[in-house]
């Protein structure tokens, strides 16, 4: 049993990658990969973590990118690239730029609704600086403003709601070119959470192919299994090659958990395979092989 997205306390996870790694060991599952919001500064302790424990480990990012038309973003998944690429430490540094704009204005527009809200006490949230819409769900409900993280969300943070604030994001081919020139592959996230009517998704995993696109997320804590199964099917007409993983933040989703999503989910071993040939993984540094690994 393998997860290939996992997030950290580098961006908006509640666990150190050494604590990723450290669950994952004990809920049995053999290959992590750790895919933090638009940033590769946990990739080195994670990689440290999994050589010490045995286990496989491949570095990661999920870049945040523009929707091509779609009400929700587009992420795309990085696997096996080098963190400290020159062309993604500037990306990284222009999504945190960008990341930071808006929420402050998110920030201005809670004071505006009436909420006394500090940027101070968001930072209070995060171990590392990086703040995300969760850290000022969490900052609410330090507040008292709502009851949950959830809560948070459906009222004011998320898209549409009174506190919502847009973006800038990188265009969906920049994220893929810059993921390949770092020797990563790059997969479709979640691609049901992007589009939901199957016609239009098959349509957008087309276009996204011809931009260079190596794979799509296909097992996933929040697709059913129908989904998954069509998802499958696309893969295959348009070939892509699959991946899966929980999408595991720590208690900020409380009912995820590393390596089983919500209780089933279960991506097999052999979906490293294709990463493993698209990153050359026995000559790549950003790869752990773990023991069980035969390449």
């Amino acid at each position: 049993m393998i997860d290939l997205h996992v997030h950290s306390v580098y961006s908006d996870g509640t666990d150190t990658p050494a604590e990723l790694v450290r669950s994952a060991v004990e809920s049995g599952v053999t290959g992590l990969a750790l895919t933090d919001h638009d940033t590769t500064d946990g990739v080195g302790e994670f990689l440290n973590a999994c050589r010490a424990a045995a286990i496989t480990g491949i570095s990661g990012i999920e870049l945040s990118c523009d929707s091509l038309g779609s009400d929700e973003e587009l992420h795309i998944l990085g696997y096996g690239l080098d963190p400290t690429h020159p062309l993604v430490v500037k990306a990284a540094n222009w999504a945190k730029e960008k990341r930071e704009e808006r929420n402050r204005r998110i920030v201005a527009k809670l004071n505006e609704l009436g909420f006394p809200l500090t940027w101070e006490e968001v930072l209070e949230q995060t171990e590392t600086g990086v703040v995300g819409r969760p850290h000022i769900a969490s900052a609410l409900l330090a507040r008292k403003v709502v009851t949950d993280i959830k809560q948070a969300f459906s009222l004011y943070l998320a898209k549409g709601k009174l506190a919502y604030q847009e973006r800038e994001y990188m265009a969906p081919q920049e994220g893929i070119e810059m993921i390949h020139a770092a020797g990563g592959v790059a997969v479709i996230a979640h691609p049901f959470l992007w589009l939901k009517d199957s016609h239009e998704l098959e349509s957008g995993l087309r276009k996204l192919k011809a931009m260079g696109a190596d794979g799509v997320e296909v097992r996933y804590s929040a697709h059913t299994s129908e989904q998954m199964m069509e998802l499958l099917r696309m893969a295959g007409e348009i070939g892509f090659f699959p991946t899966g993983g929980s999408d595991y933040h720590g208690t900020r989703k409380k009912d995820i958990k590393i390596g089983c999503g919500f209780g089933s989910l279960c991506v097999p071993d052999d979906y490293l395979n294709a990463i493993f040939r698209g990153v050359r993984a026995t000559e790549n540094p950003f790869v752990v092989l773990g023991q069980q690994v035969k390449v």
